[in-house]
């Protein structure tokens, strides 16, 4: 049986099983009954430029794949793309060439932070003065969406080395100068790692404590110190409801935290720490306890805790976190408990059953321990 005898429905139904891009290229210009399908305003909304995501490692093919792309086929499907997901790789041939009046998704995934400052700004630069971010932004293409267009942006920021001397001034650059230009960013997605290593990079302290993005509601990100995070939620973003955070260490902060102001308009909070911690209940339990209206609380925590034999369990949760989460309707958690005590014996540590039995079925539903 001939290809084109099948229907368009089981035509469609194979096309959804490949990348869009690799089915461009190996398939347009073959008839124009499988050209209909192909240049279809829904098929085409998403395009995927990434190299794993064809089945293919031979440089010379992703180059043709990307040149036939780009030139023969873009023109004719610019106006219906909707999101694109774009590497180092092909950057300037995709996004300099021509315009995109429909993309509000763009992801940018294994960018070096000066590859992406580059891209930014045309120039590398160290120190970003605020007041001045009009003077240095480059003309091109992704500057015009962000500042325009994109309203759901993500970026995998991954870097070879730490480099000491820079002060990791760079990924700040990249970060605050995003979300200053950026006028209709509405979730924004923003990772950044050290190659081969589990440390995540200084974001710091933003320059200014005044609204920078008034239209984010929500952010994903990877920092550094638990500094880091309350600087996140101290007003820079009103309209944030949806907050998804990774911390390295959670640690002694540089000054006393907040324990009053609420943060009223935090519907979704999402923490996962990375190194163990011992200032769960310092640091995490009370800025929980400022989210009086949130309505889901995801943990993921691994906690240590000296000269105490108690673990994190049902009745901690309860008693620290969800009576003060009257609008709470989603926990979900998994939180590790360490404890080093020197003074008691193995038979003083609460057993599984003992664990088990502080979460009450009512509150938690069904627990393991």
């Amino acid at each position: 049986m001939n290809l084109l005898d099948l229907p368009d429905e089981i035509l469609l139904c194979i096309l959804h099983k490949m990348n869009v891009v690799d089915a461009l290229y190996r398939q347009s210009g073959l008839h124009h009954r499988l050209d209909q399908l192909l240049f279809d305003a829904i098929y085409v909304r998403e395009l995927d430029f990434t190299i794993k995501s064809w089945d293919s490692s031979i440089s010379p093919l992703n180059d043709l794949i990307i040149d036939k792309v780009c030139e023969k086929i873009l023109s004719r499907i610019n106006n219906k793309i909707i999101k694109l997901t774009i590497e180092p790789y092909a950057f300037e041939r995709i996004l300099n060439n021509i315009s995109y009046p429909k993309v509000s998704s763009l992801s940018l995934t294994n960018f070096s932070s000066k590859t992406l400052l580059q891209h930014l700004t045309g120039i590398m630069i160290i120190n970003l003065n605020p007041l001045n971010i009009e003077s240095i932004l480059g003309n091109d293409a992704l500057i015009q969406l962000i500042v325009k267009q994109i309203t759901h942006l993500n970026i995998n920021i991954i870097d070879e080395i730490i480099d000491e001397t820079d002060n990791n001034n760079d990924q700040l650059n990249v970060f605050e100068l995003i979300l200053s230009i950026s006028k209709c960013l509405i979730e924004f997605t923003f990772h950044q790692s050290i190659k081969n290593n589990h440390q995540c990079l200084f974001i710091d302290h933003l320059s200014s404590t005044n609204p920078i993005c008034s239209t984010l509601t929500k952010l994903d990100i990877e920092i550094n110190t638990f500094d880091d995070c309350l600087s996140l939620l101290d007003g820079r973003f009103p309209s944030l409801s949806h907050f998804l955070v990774y911390v390295n260490y959670i640690s002694s902060i540089s000054s006393d935290i907040d324990k009053i102001t609420k943060l009223s308009k935090l519907k979704y909070f999402s923490l996962t720490n990375y190194i163990s911690t011992q200032f769960y209940n310092d640091l995490v339990v009370l800025l929980i306890q400022r989210m009086s209206y949130l309505e889901e609380l995801r943990l993921f925590l691994n906690v240590i805790r000296k000269d105490t034999y108690e673990v994190v369990d049902g009745n901690n949760l309860y008693n620290d976190i969800l009576i003060h989460l009257s609008q709470l309707k989603i926990f979900q958690f998994s939180i590790y408990t360490y404890l080093f005590n020197t003074n008691v014996s193995i038979n003083d540590f609460p057993s599984n059953d003992d664990i088990q039995r502080s979460f009450n079925p009512n509150r938690f539903g069904q627990i393991g321990s």
